[in-house]
This record gives C-alpha cells, structure tokens and sequence, in this order.
C-alpha cells in the first residue's frame, strides 16, 4: 500500500509529487535508468498493439480495465503475445517506436520468431530485386 502522499510512476513510488519543472526533470532521469519492457498484445478482432513500461503486470491490467490506452480501450486485448526485456526503460521506448513503424507482416514475423523472414522483411522496397515488365 502506498505511503500517505507517495506518487507512483509504474513501479517506483516516490516520496512525493513533482512541484516544479526541476523535479520533474530528476524524475525523469531516475527512471531512465529503470529496467523497461516492450510488449506486443494480441487484440480482439486481431489487431496488434505494441508498447513499453516499467511494470508489465501493472500496465497489462490497466489494458484489461480500458485504462491502458484509447487503442485498448477500443480494441480490448487478449493476451501478450511478445515481450522483450531492457536495461532501461529509455531502450524500451525506442524498439517500441522502432516496431510500430513495422508492418503487420514484420511484427507477426517478430511474434512467431521466424528471423529468417524477419530478415527478408528488413529489406528496403528500394533494395529488392523485382523483374522488370
């Protein structure tokens, strides 16, 4: 239970609410160094929604409860489907932003662990070898 005027972010509590512009930056850089994940869920209707946090089990039942996220919310989830594990949640952010720029095929690819057409699907367009007409 939390302490009377603790502030949580995720995981970690804090002995109180940011007052000002300075705190909130020291925030900020604590959890940078924070352990982080990248998660993909599997959605209802199958549609596919990736993100990153510091506490998965936290920020899955807030997905469950159509607190997670306007996406969630709308598409409520299934199950998590991938699940990656970084240093810092600053690295969990990036791959998250880095698999949203995916297509459906390369996120499915990461999903089942087929590398082999993982690969093929980090192929540029440009760098393809298509027949000419």
């Amino acid at each position: 239970k939390p302490r009377h005027g603790a502030f949580f972010i995720g995981a970690f509590e804090l002995p109180q609410t940011p007052r000002n512009r300075t705190e909130f930056s020291v925030l900020v850089c604590s959890l940078k160094n924070a352990l982080g994940y990248t998660y993909i869920l599997l959605c209802e209707e199958n549609h596919i929604y990736t993100g990153s946090t510091i506490n998965i089990k936290k920020r899955f039942e807030d997905h469950l409860n159509g607190d997670g996220s306007n996406f969630t919310e709308a598409h409520p989830p299934i199950r998590i489907v991938y699940l990656e594990k970084h240093d810092r949640i600053d690295k969990a952010f990036e791959r998250e932003k880095q698999i949203q720029r995916w297509r459906r095929a390369k996120k499915i690819a990461l999903i089942e662990g087929d590398y082999k057409q993982l690969k093929e699907l980090s192929i540029p367009y440009r760098d393809l070898k298509v027949g000419k007409l």
